[in-house]
């Protein structure tokens, strides 16, 4: 099923909210989209060279209160690299789990990334 959200009516699927898609060439003409489901004409256009493109990664520390012992230094772990926040989005899937590119391919995947920054901010950047 094909779940919207939508401020006080989450939960509900399109087909329930609004009926059953009214598609033309392939696109939705209330949403500009159409599940692939629905509109069995579609064509599937695959981007090539998308494992190889790279995602920039932000994030901002925020202070939760947690006192950290020295012992969290032992489970530092760097992926790909100490420093780096380019990440290729092959190594984004293969994190997720996602080990065949092609079953993703058709319709997309999301994911979430969750960072979990282990830092002494007390030392100076280069050690955190």
């Amino acid at each position: 099923m094909d779940y919207l959200y939508s401020p006080g009516k989450s939960g509900k699927t399109v087909t329930e909210l609004y009926g059953s898609p009214k598609c033309s060439n392939g696109f939705c003409m209330m949403f500009q989209w159409c599940p692939p489901h629905y509109n069995k004409t579609y064509q599937e256009h695959v981007l090539k060279g998308v494992p190889e493109q790279t995602v920039i990664i932000k994030g901002k520390v925020i202070d939760d209160g947690d006192v950290k012992d020295e012992d969290d230094r032992n489970e530092r772990r760097y992926f790909p690299s100490k420093n780096a926040n380019v990440i290729k989005v092959k190594d984004i899937l293969m994190m997720a789990g996602i080990q065949d590119i092609e079953k993703i391919q058709g319709n997309g995947a999301i994911i979430l990334l969750e960072l979990n920054w282990k830092c002494f901010r007390d030392k100076i950047d280069d050690e955190c």
